[in-house]
């Protein structure tokens, strides 16, 4: 999606950044672990195909895409956003049949888990989604079996509404307003010179 190729989500722990063609290769490679492949439901692609499959997302007004990167590795020296700095990705498609307002989620972490970077991160994507796109209901479907996933959307307010028993796959909404602090940085000029980093310390709570 156009719409936030220069777009930064600066949260506590985590940094959403557009999906920029420096981060296919460390993707790619994350994408040949058979566990991920089965968890996303994705085909494993070559590395050319991953660099178009960016592209062709990059021009998709229906899919919202952010690298997730850890905060504490960021605003550091020239690169500010580097590629050793990513832990996953986060999603939005557009593409909900008859409901022009939702938005299926999903979220990605394959590296340094259980840090809460999962759930701060498609908590700054629901607000994006909100604010930028007016989007009002937020929909994941998840396998069965991903308890860790099912656990992280119940946390953060999704219902359960469906089970698919053909993809043994499990349907949750959210029609909530999920409050998370933030600041909205360019990927061209970031920070900015009111940027404010005490006030989103990594040190600081959810709450």
């Amino acid at each position: 999606m156009r719409l936030n190729e220069d777009t930064v989500l600066v949260g506590r722990r985590c940094v959403l950044v557009p999906y920029k063609e420096k981060y296919v290769e460390r993707y790619h490679a994350w994408m040949q672990d058979e566990e991920l492949l089965a968890l996303t439901a994705s085909e494993r692609l070559t590395l050319d195909e991953e660099v178009a499959n960016q592209r062709s997302w990059r021009d998709d007004a229906t899919k919202l895409t952010f690298i997730v990167l850890d905060r504490a590795q960021c605003f550091q020296g020239s690169d500010r956003f580097p590629v050793s700095a990513m832990v996953g990705d986060v999603n939005a498609f557009l593409t909900v049949p008859d409901e022009p307002r939702a938005a299926e989620v999903d979220v990605m972490v394959p590296e340094r888990r259980r840090r809460g970077f999962g759930g701060e991160a498609v908590r700054l994507l629901l607000r994006y989604g909100r604010e930028a796109l007016h989007l009002e209901t937020f929909v994941a479907k998840v396998a069965s079996t991903n308890a860790a996933s099912l656990k992280l959307f119940a946390a953060l307010g999704f219902a359960r509404a469906n089970y698919v028993a053909a993809f043994d796959e499990v349907e949750l909404r959210s029609t909530s307003v999920v409050k998370v602090p933030w600041t909205v940085q360019s990927f061209d000029t970031a920070p900015s010179t009111n940027f404010e980093e005490r006030r989103f310390s990594v040190r600081d709570d959810d709450d």
